[in-house]
């Protein structure tokens, strides 16, 4: 597969009411074309913030960007002028965001919205694009199409708007699609019936997928890859299989044991002492290193270098891979 999206060492610092946050700390990431990637990681732990990036959706009044988001063999979208950059917007790269209940507006029909798209991005008449919006939106199974193309966002249900808003993101088939916790306004059903639609439609359109979650049960269901992110900084990355399989970074390893069971109810729930650092605050050594189990002296003062295995599975650790089976030795 082929790279669609490069991001080389990107860092973003925003402004706010405690000072200058460090939100993305220096990250590079891959997205491959025909791909379903996933971010996952707790609140707060820059995911978001990443994934907006792309599109550049920050206030670049309080934003500061460095480094690279090489798209489609070369193109910095950080460098994109205005002009360039709507041009991908909603075309080349679409986004599904958190609440279905704020994606639209509430005063223009649902319909109308979808089609917008394609008159902004494709040289098309109304009715062509009416009638491909009816088309997208039983795609995606709100049936019928005609009759739901006319209706207000208060018309429909949590779920039917999260559906319209997938249909609104593939309307103009985009080569990315990134989807921000596409599920957490839904009820168990229905996200279970979001993510199937979601892989469904990308296999047809041979889309690539940025899936941005804290849910590890969403990246075990639909993705091929997975970046996991801790303050700001992309910790693993790797095929889901082998990640979930042998995770090889602390935090990893203490976030899939904190999933719940099916069948053991009389078992306690894992959870992860302490709390993340601030991202007002230099953060010396490894980000970890303060609720770590098997951290040593040096993980308090030494950054830790990333660690390459077979399959470009990657962590930032100074534990060697196996050591998380032998007591948390370090080299």
């Amino acid at each position: 597969m082929s790279e669609l999206v490069q991001i080389n060492h990107l860092k973003v610092d925003l402004m706010s009411i405690s000072g200058l946050i460090h939100a993305v700390r220096d990250i590079n990431l891959t997205i491959s074309s025909d791909e379903i990637h996933g971010i996952v990681g707790e609140s707060g732990c820059g995911k978001s913030m990443t994934a907006k990036s792309i599109l550049r959706l920050h206030d670049e009044s309080k934003v500061e960007y460095s480094g690279e988001i090489l798209y489609d063999g070369g193109r910095d979208i950080l460098k994109m002028n205005k002009k360039d950059l709507l041009k991908i917007r909603g075309n080349d790269i679409s986004m599904i965001f958190q609440d279905p209940m704020t994606t639209f507006n509430p005063l223009l029909r649902i319909g109308d919205q979808i089609s917008e798209a394609l008159l902004i991005h494709q040289k098309i008449s109304k009715a062509e694009a009416k009638e491909r919006s009816v088309e997208m939106l039983e795609k995606v199974g709100i049936l019928p199409g005609a009759a739901r193309y006319s209706m207000y966002p208060f018309e429909m249900s949590g779920g039917q708007l999260q559906r319209a808003s997938i249909a609104m993101s593939l309307i103009c088939s985009p080569r990315l699609l990134i989807a921000d916790e596409p599920t957490t306004a839904l009820d168990v059903t229905m996200q279970a019936q979001i993510l199937k639609l979601m892989k469904q439609l990308q296999r047809e359109m041979h889309s690539a997928v940025l899936i941005i979650t804290h849910n590890f049960g969403v990246i075990a269901e639909i993705c091929d890859k997975v970046s996991v992110m801790y303050a700001g900084q992309i910790i693993e990355s790797g095929d889901v299989r082998k990640i979930f399989s042998a995770p090889c970074h602390p935090y990893t390893k203490d976030l899939i044991d904190s999933i719940p069971r099916s069948g053991e109810r009389a078992t306690k729930l894992t959870s992860i002492p302490g709390a993340p650092p601030k991202l007002n605050h230099t953060i010396n050594g490894c980000a970890y290193a303060p609720r770590c189990k098997y951290a040593a002296e040096k993980c308090c003062c030494e950054a830790p270098e990333f660690r390459t295995l077979d399959g470009g599975h990657r962590y930032l650790c100074h534990l060697a891979h196996d050591s998380l089976t032998k007591g948390g030795a370090t080299e």
